[in-house]
């Protein structure tokens, strides 16, 4: 029987003036590696990436699931957990600046949740977005500079995704009067500027 394996990886360029050397300054791709060496459910990806390269962040495959990780150089692949009360699966979609926080999704309670990650507190919850009133499912897809923003979307049956922003942990509906929305960046200046897409259903 036969099987292929598909590793993370990433491609290094430098555009413009650098101070590296030469032989520094050329593309090169190198493997990520696993979480495990051997699992059933597929293999990882490379999401994101704090500003100097150093942290890189997104999802691979494990014993029994799918998990978020944090990748450095002297660390390696680390599995940053998954919340309580669902089957084993998150996934890391930002990181800021510094790689100290790290933002994504996993399954909680019934429903999927938007998390925030740092080293202090490991992985928690962001508080639920309310669409009709009621908590809804939450994603969340970037972090500013200082990990004190971030945003995403949310969604839940009979509604459409909404863009989402937390600030400080507490969610807002970006435009709510738009039926369908959601936000998949955010600058890192002060005043912050979210980006992404939206539309009208008709």
């Amino acid at each position: 029987m036969s099987k292929y394996v598909v590793s993370t990886f990433i491609f290094v360029a430098a555009i413009g003036a650098s101070p590296m050397s030469s032989a520094a300054r050329e593309p090169s791709f190198r493997g990520l590696g696993h979480l495990v060496e051997q699992t059933t459910y597929g293999a990882g990806q490379a999401l994101s990436v704090s500003a100097d390269g150093s942290v890189i962040v997104g999802i691979s495959g494990t014993a029994t699931g799918f998990g978020a990780y944090r990748w450095t150089e002297g660390s390696g692949m680390m599995y940053l957990g998954d919340l309580p009360g669902g089957a084993e699966y998150s996934i890391a979609n930002g990181v800021s600046a510094d790689g100290a926080t790290i933002v994504g999704r996993s399954l909680a309670s019934g429903r999927e949740s938007a998390f925030r990650w740092t080293e202090p507190e490991g992985m928690v919850a962001l508080a639920a977005p309310l669409l009709g009133g009621l908590p809804a499912g939450s994603t969340a897809q970037d972090v500013s500079a200082d990990g004190r923003v971030i945003v995403g979307f949310a969604e839940r049956n009979g509604f459409s995704p909404r863009a989402v922003r937390w600030v400080d942990g507490v969610p807002t509906i970006l435009a709510p009067e738009l039926p369908y929305s959601q936000a998949y960046s955010v600058s890192d200046c002060p005043a912050s500027v979210e980006i992404g897409m939206s539309g009208w259903l008709g």
